[in-house]
């Protein structure tokens, strides 16, 4: 069977190209989406209308067509021109359409205003106190319950951040926000979708034009420091979020993300956040908010 790959990123399109020669695999197969791996690399097929992330083929098929091919993890994998050759079926991206998910200078040219993060900040506070109480999003609503292990946890991580913080402790900050990878269950703990959210973040801050000239050092000790620590600590956690992890060390985030940038309203990005995991979005936006609020000395001026 013949199926068009339509939309993906960038940072996948790179792998294609890096990979040509490297041994492809099935990783691992979850309800619509068939992972691969291109090396050390992986990547997730997906039906269509499926979100938009950074390591996402997303393909003209629906979800039923998907479980139909009867793909297992034994059926081999081949890439030639095009063409990602997988059993008897190819999956061609000769036309897909490749969308830039990094935040960089040129994709966030001009650089986003004091104001603009404050937006930011507000809408993503918004977003997860109207949303469900399941991930870390109990955290910040007052009306769900917050006394599980899980949620303990996370709370007291976030907590020994912000006291590191606040004693100047920036290494140590990080140290200690990184504590949460792998904390959570399902495909992505919320610890790893909170961290990505934090690593997307300190691009927007440090991306702001309120540091255009001028990244001040206790910004950059934290960021690169839990940088390193996350990169060190992938081990930590299950290879798909793993996966997700080093595209944001990569600066590359799903389309979501990207969309907290534009003009969308504020139901649009709520929809687009919530159709993410189980709580995959939210929990993303969480790691958003707590990042903007602990270093709201900068973008606030």
């Amino acid at each position: 069977m013949n199926i068009k790959i339509i939309h993906s990123s960038n940072y996948v399109k790179k792998i294609l190209t890096d990979n040509i020669l490297s041994s492809i695999a099935i990783h691992s197969i979850y309800n619509r989406t068939v992972n691969l791996l291109f090396g050390s690399q992986l990547l997730a097929i997906q039906s269509v209308g499926s979100p938009l992330s950074p390591i996402s083929l997303i393909t003209d098929a629906d979800e039923a067509l998907l479980a139909s091919l009867a793909i297992t993890t034994d059926t081999t994998v081949s890439l030639r021109d095009h063409c990602i050759q997988i059993g008897m079926h190819s999956f061609s991206f000769q036309d897909t359409v490749f969308q830039n998910l990094s935040l960089s200078v040129e994709q966030l040219a001009p650089r986003p205003s004091s104001g603009k993060i404050l937006f930011i900040c507000q809408n993503t506070l918004k977003m997860i106190s109207v949303s469900r109480c399941s991930g870390f999003a109990a955290l910040w609503n007052q009306d769900c319950e917050k006394h599980s292990l899980i949620l303990s946890t996370a709370d007291a991580r976030m907590k020994d951040c912000q006291e590191a913080l606040a004693l100047g402790a920036d290494t140590d900050a990080a140290k200690n926000l990184i504590r949460l990878i792998g904390l959570g269950i399902g495909l992505t703990p919320s610890g790893d979708d909170f961290l990505c959210g934090a690593l997307a973040a300190l691009d927007m801050i440090t991306l702001s034009s309120a540091c255009e000239t001028y990244v001040p050092s206790h910004v950059v000790t934290f960021r690169d420091t839990l940088q390193e620590e996350i990169a060190s600590h992938l081990a930590d956690t299950n290879d798909i979020s793993g996966a997700f992890l080093t595209s944001a060390l990569h600066h590359h985030y799903s389309l979501a993300i990207n969309q907290l940038m534009s003009d969308c309203s504020f139901d649009d990005l709520l929809e687009a956040f919530r159709s993410i995991g189980h709580s995959s979005g939210i929990d993303t936006l969480c790691g958003i908010y707590f990042i903007l609020d602990c270093f709201k000395d900068i973008w606030q001026g």
